[in-house]
């Protein structure tokens, strides 16, 4: 029931293709639209769901949605899988290189203005990360981690059940406008 986070190892290079993230500037821009065709203000996260065993297998969805009523404006949903364990990871439970096969567009109401364009959306196939899960992460909640430049970092909290493997989380990217 974790979310995988989209495309590379290094978190920083895919949270937000045209790097328009700033979550200060939430609290100085109105709340959203009320139609998709209205500029406004959204939230992006990239939400996990994933059966973890001997091997990860399942769907990373980029979620794009309005923060006035939740409407969604671009989701993408992106199969990963894993293809080898990682050992370096003191921190997690296990770990996983984990690579992402094509994505699956089911609304683009907003997915350029937010940098995800036909041509962001077709190179996310291929692309890979390396992902963990640690039970209890510095003495506190479970955590879904991601190796940048060679260190472990926790990105978002992440339930994971030993008994059936079921796996899912929501990592927030940030707001952005719209």
């Amino acid at each position: 029931m974790l979310s995988v986070l989209l495309a590379c190892t290094n978190p920083s290079d895919l949270i937000v293709p045209n790097d328009q993230s700033d979550e200060s500037e939430h609290e100085s821009h109105d709340s959203g639209a009320s139609d998709a065709g209205d500029a406004g203000f959204g939230l992006l996260v990239f939400a996990g769901d994933a059966t973890v065993g001997a091997d990860y297998r399942g769907t990373e969805q980029l979620r794009f949605e309005a923060t006035t009523g939740g409407e969604p404006l671009c989701v993408i949903d992106i199969p990963v899988r894993s293809v080898g364990v990682r050992k370096d990871c003191a921190d997690c439970l296990w770990a996983f290189d984990l690579t992402f096969s094509a994505p699956v567009v089911s609304v683009d109401t907003h997915c350029a203005s937010i940098g995800y364009d036909e041509d962001a959306i077709a190179a996310i196939a291929g692309t890979s990360r390396a992902c963990g899960f640690a039970e209890e992460y510095l003495g506190h909640a479970a955590a879904l981690l991601v190796a940048d430049d060679g260190a472990w970092e926790p990105v978002s909290f992440a339930d994971w059940s030993s008994e059936t493997g079921a796996l899912s989380y929501a990592w927030e990217q940030g707001y952005l406008d719209y």
